[in-house]
């Protein structure tokens, strides 16, 4: 009855020539409520303008179409800027990245201040996507000073693999008086200095960052903050730091109650720290929760390497049917080396290569080290079931080069760091490990690719 009378109205509207002007006034609504929820989306009390604006999302993203549609820039940019913080803490990453493209896409000139808003979310929606091919084009030049100018100048020198310079430009700003924005820069700090393979500082600078949300009271970039932070505690073997970053993470997001998406991650970083029966409990919660169509493959994804662990590969192989081949890059990179990992543990060695090699080419285009480790880990079990035992352990180290350190009770690691000294002896595996183990990044980055 009510898309009836819906209809019926959107009819008599345009009959009489009022169809733009409702328009107009429907869209000016939802972007007066968009603003005013905004800086209230990176504080403490952000709890309940989430829940205002989730309760108006169709709403919100009709507006932001009729301005498209309407050839209004400002107005979509506006939208977009206003809405980027909330569409990351729902985690729709790869859809927040396509609306905010369609927004800048419009012509038009637009507030460089509002512009760069726009950006900025943008940029990080497309990180957390791992779709990073057209981020320069999309964000235009860069013009003005300021602390989101410099967010934005930082975002793509990492991706575009300049981090000297991204970092340089964040330096005038890492005290900036507001905890969200200080917060948000030391974040893409860290990022730089991991991918450019400086884990040591990286660390440090994720519990700057993980101080700065703290003050702010903004949970979803605290749990960012945190399980991005439980990682690299892992690497480096202070698995006690890295469970109790993964719980508050966990926490964080139970009261956020949006992000499928980053307890999905938290389950992966679970896996690495060895407690399987946790990442299990808390994938089955999120498919409980009905989430997105990406979310359930993503979880599909992660209890496929779950059955694995188990040796039931039966179960394996269903849960990657489930999920499927096709999504957003990083996706695809996990699906990828997923089927690489299960090929190795069927014996189909020539199926195992092509899939590993296809989630190299791709992981190798995002600004993501571990990722690129995570599918060294995977090249190092084909070797050594290829029978070429040194080549796999120098191949574990230059994946744990990359990472920041080994990883040591990811089951995946922990089979190879059994096996390969037994059928190398203690000391050839040592020598062979530490080799890749040192080399640098491109170095390390070649070993892997060229293997």
């Amino acid at each position: 009855m009510l898309e009836t009378i819906r209809a019926y109205g959107l009819e008599r509207l345009a009959a009489t020539g009022r169809l733009p002007e409702a328009r107009t006034a429907y869209t000016r609504c939802f972007l007066d409520q968009a603003e005013r929820a905004a800086p209230h989306l990176r504080g403490s009390g952000q709890l309940p303008w989430i829940a205002r604006l989730s309760a108006e999302r169709d709403n919100l993203l009709t507006a932001l179409r009729f301005a498209v549609e309407a050839g209004d820039a400002e107005t979509a940019v506006r939208l977009g800027a206003a809405l980027g913080q909330f569409w990351t803490i729902h985690g729709d990453h790869a859809e927040a990245a396509n609306r905010l493209r369609g927004a800048l896409a419009v012509p038009g000139p637009v507030p460089e201040q509002i512009r760069l808003e726009a950006v900025a979310s943008f940029l990080i929606s497309s990180m957390l996507a791992g779709d990073l091919a057209d981020a320069a084009a999309v964000a235009g030049p860069v013009r003005g000073s300021g602390p989101t100018a410099a967010l934005v100048r930082a975002l793509l020198a990492l991706v575009g693999g300049e981090f000297g310079a991204g970092l340089s430009t964040l330096d005038g700003y890492l005290t900036h008086p507001d905890p969200w924005t200080r917060a948000m820069l030391w974040l893409v700090r860290a990022f730089l200095l991991g991918t450019e393979g400086d884990s040591h500082n990286g660390r440090q600078a994720l519990g700057t960052a993980v101080e700065g949300f703290r003050v702010a009271g903004e949970r979803w970039g605290l749990a960012l903050s945190l399980m991005s932070l439980a990682s690299t505690a892992l690497s480096a073997g202070d698995f006690d730091e890295a469970v109790a970053a993964l719980d508050e993470t966990m926490t964080l997001l139970r009261v956020l109650g949006t992000d499928a998406d980053q307890r999905i991650w938290a389950a992966m970083v679970r896996i690495d720290a060895g407690d399987v029966t946790a990442a299990r409990a808390d994938l089955l919660d999120v498919l409980d929760q009905a989430p997105s169509i990406r979310h359930i493959a993503l979880a599909r994804l992660t209890l496929a390497d779950l059955a694995r662990y188990d040796g039931d590969l039966r179960e394996a192989a269903h849960q990657l049917a489930l999920a499927g081949v096709d999504g957003d890059p990083a996706y695809r990179v996990l699906y990828s080396a997923g089927a690489g990992r299960h090929a190795v543990a069927t014996g189909d060695l020539d199926a195992a290569a092509r899939h590993l090699g296809q989630a190299y080419a791709l992981a190798v285009t995002m600004p993501d080290l571990p990722m690129v480790a995570m599918v060294g880990v995977g090249v190092a079990d084909l070797l050594r079931h290829s029978g070429r035992p040194e080549r796999a352990a120098r191949i574990l180290g230059a994946a744990h080069a990359l990472s920041g350190g080994p990883s040591a009770r990811n089951p995946d690691v922990l089979r190879l760091t059994r096996d390969l000294p037994a059928l190398l002896g203690p000391d050839d595996y040592r020598t062979a490990y530490d080799g890749g183990r040192r080399l640098g990044r491109d170095a390390a980055l070649g070993l892997i690719r060229d293997s």
